[in-house]
């Protein structure tokens, strides 16, 4: 239970972090 929830977190961080790496690089 804790994995999927720690994995949803993380989608939810690296979806907009990549985002913003595009954004400057």
């Amino acid at each position: 239970m804790t994995e999927t929830i720690l994995a949803a977190a993380v989608a939810i961080i690296t979806a907009p972090l990549s985002a913003l790496l595009t954004a400057i690089f």
